[in-house]
């Protein structure tokens, strides 16, 4: 467990940090003055010592088919026609098998099994 207090970049005007490293897992909190700063970490290490202190949970994943939805939702200059063949092709052979699984797990075996088994096919 250490919490400490100190300047991310050396020099005076810059904001004062807190560095929280328990368990293996590190964590840094912009706070502003030292004042500020230290009090905060004393605030931390009674937790830490009490078993209170938790680090945030990560934001949820979105699976592949959110995602792909974020993407095609921004502008780009395609032509309609190649719109069209991108959302046929996501939704006839992509979706069917990547669309519910979260993004950061589609692993890199993932992908060359599903092009080996649409070259198989004939795509």
């Amino acid at each position: 467990m250490r919490v400490r207090v100190r300047h991310k970049v050396k020099g005076k005007g810059n904001p004062w940090w807190v560095f929280i490293s328990h368990n293996g897992k590190r964590a840094s909190r912009k706070v502003g003055d030292k004042k500020a700063a230290e009090e905060v970490a004393s605030t931390i290490r009674a937790k830490l010592q009490l078993g209170e202190f938790c680090f945030e949970d990560k934001k949820p994943v979105p699976t592949f088919k959110e995602h792909s939805e974020i993407w095609l939702s921004l502008p780009h200059d395609w032509k309609e026609s190649t719109r069209e063949n991108y959302l046929n092709n996501l939704n006839n052979l992509i979706l069917p098998v990547f669309g519910s699984m979260p993004v950061n797990e589609i692993k890199r075996k993932d992908l060359k099994a599903f092009f080996d088994k649409k070259y198989a096919e004939g795509f």
